[in-house]
């Protein structure tokens, strides 16, 4: 995650994910190569392990590789997320005037600790928002399903918005959070 601008009237955080990109798209190229190449002479087990991952790392691309963009804007009184991928497009708009704070979630595990920012807007944008904008509540189902794991991706209130809905590593979530506090601030 990286601040991509920052003036008195805009601010704008951006997540790219390029190298998992290209080592998605590098081991595509590779399980294809192999295919091309040494497919009519593998036996059905090699084969087949090959095939899966000629399946299985598009939907990897598909599934899993976001790019993400918060923009803060001053004059349009607006913070916009936008989330696209291959196949995949999702904008949501605040009005600037809902949000609280920027803060980090971490999550530690046994291989270390990992991060996302959270935006924490005002309590007053779930009886503000239109019903079919608010976001929604996870079902009994979902509830029972994550409570099973460690940690969730979406265990946060209504009212607090991950900029990303993975955890990654790193040390610049504390210092975007920062920034984007004090350009609310300012």
């Amino acid at each position: 995650m990286k601040i991509a601008e920052q003036t008195s009237s805009r601010l704008v955080i951006t997540e790219e994910p390029r190298i998992l990109a290209a080592i998605v798209i590098g081991l595509f190229a590779l399980t294809g190569y192999f295919l091309i190449t040494q497919g009519p002479a593998l036996e059905w087990f090699p084969w087949s392990i090959l095939m899966f991952f000629a399946v299985a790392l598009p939907l990897v691309l598909v599934f899993t590789v976001h790019w993400v963009r918060a923009t803060f804007s001053r004059p349009a009184g607006r913070i916009e997320i936008t989330r696209r991928g291959l196949g995949y497009y999702k904008s949501q708009v605040f009005p600037l005037r809902w949000f609280q704070e920027a803060r980090v979630d971490e999550q530690s595990g046994s291989d270390g600790t990992t991060a996302r920012i959270v935006l924490v807007f005002d309590d007053a944008m779930l009886r503000e928002l239109p019903p079919d904008r608010r976001p929604k509540p996870l079902s009994e189902r979902e509830k029972k399903w994550m409570s099973k794991r460690k940690r969730t991706v979406s265990n946060l209130p209504p009212h607090e918005i991950p900029l990303t809905y993975y955890f990654s590593g790193g040390n610049t979530h504390d210092r975007i959070a920062d920034t984007i506090n004090e350009w609310a601030a300012g």
